[in-house]
């Protein structure tokens, strides 16, 4: 089936008609001009700028196990492990502040305790 790509209008032969790309430099486009339009909205979204601040805190951590100059890859796993728990935390406490089941406050409060746990955990490993 031809397809018209959404982003450069060339026409291809698509696998079905669920294809919207035509290529991985078309799809690539499309990720940044995504990722530029949600950073535009997430601009003045406090609750936004609190997770990605938390969330850089504790990559900046991990990054440092993994290829710092004391790298330490058993260090850096276990480390990533908590990393992953954190995340997935993060997603539904701030999936609960957008439904108003805990305060911003309360989030904010959270993840400054998540940041003294990295902090400890990065003494201890």
């Amino acid at each position: 089936m031809f397809q018209q790509c959404k982003i450069c209008d060339a026409h291809f032969l698509a696998r079905s008609r669920h294809y919207e790309l035509c290529s991985d430099e078309c799809r690539k486009k499309q990720a940044a001009t995504a990722k530029k339009e949600f950073d535009e909205r997430a601009k003045g979204d406090k609750l936004e700028q609190l997770d990605e601040a938390a969330y850089y805190y504790w990559y900046n951590r991990w990054r440092k196990l993994k290829k710092g100059k004391t790298a330490d890859l058993e260090k850096a796993a276990t480390f990533k492990v908590a990393f992953d728990a954190f995340r997935k935390e993060a997603v539904k406490r701030k999936a609960a502040v957008r439904s108003r089941k805990i305060t911003q406050a309360d989030f904010s409060s959270w993840l400054v305790q998540q940041q003294d746990f990295a902090d400890a955990l990065m003494d201890d490993i």
